[in-house]
């Protein structure tokens, strides 16, 4: 049988280490932004349908593709890395909130940045954002 001390040390060390891999955790990031990118979207393909209006986006190869207002303009179009600067999460678009062009939101953090990827509040630093030119309907995304 074990005696007190024994059980309270016991306790205490299994309280330490849940409350370091805890606070480890809460810091630790995804890898960072890919770079050398370049790939093209077909904005007609039923595959993209959602960045077909202005509101929509997508995810695609760790990004997020959205789409800031109904001009078909290369001008239209906004694409950051998909992933919160400061705690890894993956940022969704709000077309909704006013007024347009919407934001983009950390569920997490509860960071806010503007559609050219600047933080309107929250913990978090600026997203990273790719360059856009639209030739047609192909949409071709590169680094900048």
């Amino acid at each position: 049988m074990k005696s007190r001390s024994s059980v309270k040390l016991s306790f205490l060390l299994c309280f330490i280490f849940i409350l370091g891999s805890g606070i480890f955790s809460s810091g630790c990031k995804k890898s960072g932004a890919p770079k050398n990118v370049w790939f093209t979207l077909d904005i007609s393909s039923s595959a993209n349908g959602a960045i077909q209006y202005a509101g929509g986006y997508i995810y695609n190869s760790n990004l997020i593709i959205i789409r800031t207002n109904a001009a078909l303009a290369s001008s239209s179009f906004a694409v950051f890395y998909e992933l919160c600067p400061n705690d890894g999460a993956t940022i969704t678009y709000n077309y909704t909130l006013p007024p347009p062009p919407g934001f983009l939101d950390c569920p997490k953090c509860g960071s806010r940045f503007s559609v050219n990827g600047n933080v309107a509040f929250g913990p978090a630093s600026a997203l990273t954002s790719y360059n856009v030119s639209l030739s047609g309907t192909v949409l071709t995304i590169f680094s900048k």
